[in-house]
């Protein structure tokens, strides 16, 4: 993940660029089959070239890198996964929404003869998104495939009217992507007692104003996304805070039928899990300070 990081924050530098240039080729082939009061998911495929005759895009090293265009009509709330293939290079996309917001998703493995990587999305407002289709690395061309499913947007309970809920459908998304969609520049690198740790400025905010942190464990063993979401001088206005969103966690867990674990009240937390993937909320006093932590991995 490291190696390729530098080039994903030069592409977010040019995204604007990118995105004035997408109408002259984009394409309806992704979106053809759209759901219905009949159907739950819709899906459609595409088999492409990206050649050098292809629409390209340069970066501040003067690497080039070809790319196709997709236009995707999504209603809001539908979830979206695009799965890129690729035998001649390693696939890298990035989507572009109505509010002009770009997610970006790529295989992180060296290119070892096929490339393989798969990207969630919860459409956050109704309208066509844009879908480039490119290399992670510059020059390449060749064949590749791409499939797209998208399923109908479903009202859980204690979720129609939550938009912690839409955050956290959205956070899960972005974990099966091991949060690279959300990664920004690296902070430290840390090794204790032969493990090592990564830390990264993550875009994604649970609660608006509170940036996290993406955490990668020994070369990519485990992925966790921390965010201090409250840093109080009392302890009663933390635990306060703490009961409140942890209220609204359980109410989401419940919804998911994951198993919430049953922690001592004497100890504020909240701990949930499916078999894939948890969610956590502790507070902790920290020289002088109380701490409201939330982690997701």
């Amino acid at each position: 993940m490291r190696k390729n990081l530098p080039f994903l924050l030069l592409l977010l530098i040019s995204t604007q660029a990118i995105y004035a240039l997408s109408s002259a080729d984009s394409t309806e082939r992704l979106n053809l089959h759209k759901i219905n009061p009949n159907t739950s998911t819709a899906i459609d495929e595409v088999t492409a070239f990206l050649s050098q005759n292809d629409r390209s895009t340069v970066n501040q090293q003067g690497e080039k890198r070809f790319y196709d265009t997709f236009r995707i009509f999504l209603n809001k709330g539908e979830e979206v996964a695009i799965e890129h293939k690729s035998s001649d290079f390693r696939v890298m996309l990035s989507l572009v929404s109505p509010l002009k917001k770009t997610e970006f998703s790529y295989d992180q493995a060296v290119f070892a003869g096929n490339s393989k990587n798969t990207f969630y999305y919860i459409a956050p407002v109704t309208g066509i998104y844009t879908l480039f289709s490119t290399s992670a690395d510059p020059a390449k061309s060749g064949r590749y495939s791409l499939k797209k499913t998208i399923t109908r947007a479903e009202a859980q309970p204690g979720e129609s009217s939550n938009p912690l809920a839409d955050k956290l459908n959205r956070l899960i998304y972005h974990r099966k992507n091991k949060f690279s969609d959300v990664i920004k520049e690296k902070l430290k690198e840390e090794i204790e007692t032969g493990e090592q740790r990564i830390y990264f400025q993550s875009s994604f905010e649970l609660i608006d104003g509170k940036q996290g942190t993406v955490i990668v464990e020994n070369g990519g063993s485990a992925f966790i996304y921390k965010s201090n979401l409250l840093e109080a001088t009392t302890k009663s206005e933390a635990e306060s805070f703490h009961k409140e969103l942890s209220s609204k966690l359980r109410s989401y867990a419940q919804s998911k039928n994951w198993e919430i674990e049953n922690t001592s009240a004497e100890i504020p937390s909240f701990y949930a899990a499916s078999e894939t993937e948890s969610i956590s909320l502790d507070l902790r006093e920290v020289k002088g300070k109380f701490l409201v932590i939330f982690s997701c991995n």
